[in-house]
């Protein structure tokens, strides 16, 4: 037996299929259906926002800020550390040069 099929679909909101079974010379009666389309107008954006949409992008929204939260404020903890690195390499007082530029300043 071999199957065949006819799928007929129209600009309208119905498909037709004929489906029949060959055997040979023999040929069964064709079985017809009319089948109704979805054409799924109501599945836009704004549905699909508004039904299970709406509640991941919240909890999308909520775990994305608080990754940048940690981010940011392991950004400032690394940084705060380097700053304190960096001001130990250094044993500059800016207050040891106050002395003489109070002098410079008197002799002109």
């Amino acid at each position: 037996w071999t199957l065949q099929t006819v799928w007929t679909v129209d600009e309208g909101t119905t498909a037709r299929v004929e489906v029949w079974a060959v055997d040979g010379d023999i040929v069964s009666p064709a079985q017809i259906e009319i089948i109704q389309i979805d054409s799924g107008e109501g599945e836009n954006f704004l549905a699909w926002l508004l039904g299970s949409g709406l509640p991941v992008l919240i909890g999308l929204i909520i775990i994305l800020t608080i990754l940048g939260m940690v981010y940011s404020a392991n950004r400032r903890h690394e940084m705060k550390k380097d700053l304190e690195t960096i001001e130990s390499w250094s044993n500059f007082d800016p207050r040891e040069l106050d002395e003489e530029f109070d002098r410079d300043e008197d002799i002109q």
